[in-house]
């Protein structure tokens, strides 16, 4: 992994940066990280680092450059709380904007490492809204974007994220804690009716049980089995909308050349989530179709003799028409009818590891 710490130009100052993605294999795909309130420190690059590592160009900005450079909140007291909340509010719409720009700009001068053409993101906490206006003041930017336990998702605000949802373009999704004072029932369903209102893809799913801030690692509240989930939503978003095989134990590799037929089979895997297995079962279509190319190729070159190759193993074709295993084809009987090739079904279902599938039809040459 390549990492670094750098200033970035802005309209309002120098935003320090933390950057992060693999060493090998780019121009990756850009998931811009937006921090919660706490402050960008070591917890959220870790956080980065293991969204990078399945093939990301992770960028996480320090969003309270405005005022400082180094803030992160140490204890959770009712002074210092009261800090981080001013900083909170002195970020709104129009520095949200400024700072997208920015970024934006920033991966654009970087093609070796960043392909600005598939960039998404990913706001916690306060910066749920942000990730919103991102993608209402740049849809052609963006391909998709997540919010996780994003406060303020419904205000009297002009601004309010669920006022301005019909300027989306793009996929979203929005991980909800069910226990969670910043971001009430009453507010997300506002926010749902307005997607749905819009005809917007989304999914608003509910982690039952936790509490607001439950990815955090070295938060109290911290919910291992929640966090891990929220892991796997992203990387089933970013892998359907960036065209990057994203899953536990797969290796990442961009799918270049239709990304939209990885896509597409799926969501034959499932109609809400899931799209991510498709994306390996597509990789697998594609190896099977280059195979059976090849030795289509191989078979109808001549060989050096003058007869016709045969790539068959000895006795697997040679038993089924009865000619002893190891006869060469010129010396076979032409009388066989061939017939035409048989159409397979190849299933997939996602295991708990995510490796291995079983269970869709989707049908190729044999």
């Amino acid at each position: 992994m390549i990492e670094h710490h750098l200033d970035i130009p802005t309209a309002d100052g120098a935003m320090n940066t933390f950057v992060v993605h693999p060493e090998e294999g780019g121009p990756h795909p850009v998931v811009l990280f937006l921090m919660d309130a706490p402050g960008k420190r070591e917890e959220l690059h870790d956080m980065a680092r293991r969204i990078a590592s399945v093939g990301y160009f992770v960028v996480l900005p320090n969003l309270y450059y405005r005022r400082s450079r180094d803030y992160a909140l140490k204890e959770r007291t009712e002074p210092q709380m009261a800090v981080m909340f001013e900083h909170m509010r002195s970020l709104n719409r129009i520095t949200t904007e400024c700072d997208i720009r920015a970024l934006l700009a920033f991966v654009d001068a970087h093609p070796a490492a960043a392909d600005a053409s598939r960039i998404g993101a990913v706001g916690y906490c306060m910066s749920g809204p942000f990730v919103m206006w991102a993608a209402a003041a740049f849809p052609e930017r963006f391909a998709c974007i997540a919010s996780i336990h994003g406060a303020g998702m419904a205000t009297d605000a002009a601004d309010s994220p669920h006022r301005i949802a019909a300027r989306l373009r793009c996929p979203s999704y929005f991980a909800c804690a069910e226990i969670d004072k910043w971001a009430p029932p009453e507010d997300i369903a506002k926010l749902q009716t307005a997607l749905e209102a819009a005809k917007l893809p989304h999914r608003v799913e509910w982690y039952p049980k936790v509490e607001h801030g439950f990815v955090f690692p070295q938060r109290a509240v911290y919910d291992r089995a929640s966090s891990e989930r929220h892991y796997e939503r992203l990387f089933e978003l970013f892998g359907r909308c960036l065209g990057k095989v994203a899953w536990p134990g797969v290796i990442p590799r961009t799918f270049s050349k239709r990304p939209e037929i990885a896509c597409e089979i799926g969501r034959l895997i499932s109609r809400e989530t899931m799209p991510s297995p498709g994306l390996v079962v597509a990789r697998r279509i594609s190896r099977l179709q280059a195979s059976s190319r090849s030795r289509a190729e191989a078979a109808s070159s001549p060989a050096s003799d003058g007869t016709a190759r045969s790539l068959r193993a000895p006795g697997s074709a040679d038993r089924a028409n009865n000619e002893t295993p190891g006869t060469p084809v010129a010396e076979r009987s032409t009388n066989v009818t061939r017939r035409a090739p048989a159409r397979r079904p190849i299933s997939a279902r996602v295991n708990a590891s995510g490796c291995h599938f079983v269970g869709v039809a989707i049908t190729q040459d044999a």
